[in-house]
């Protein structure tokens, strides 16, 4: 990536929380996401924030 680049992740309320309706497989995709953004976060440090 170059210098000022920015990943965007795009989720879902699905990934905290149920609708209620039989959609485990869109719901875990979702917080997939949210782990994975997390965890890059964490491993990416101060390097990976831009202040938005």
């Amino acid at each position: 990536m170059q210098p000022g680049s920015a990943i965007v992740n795009i989720s879902s309320v699905l990934a905290y929380t149920t609708a209620g309706l039989p959609q485990a497989a869109y719901s875990a995709s979702k917080a997939a996401v949210v782990g994975l953004t997390r965890d890059l976060a964490q491993q990416m440090g101060a390097a990976a924030r831009h202040p938005r």
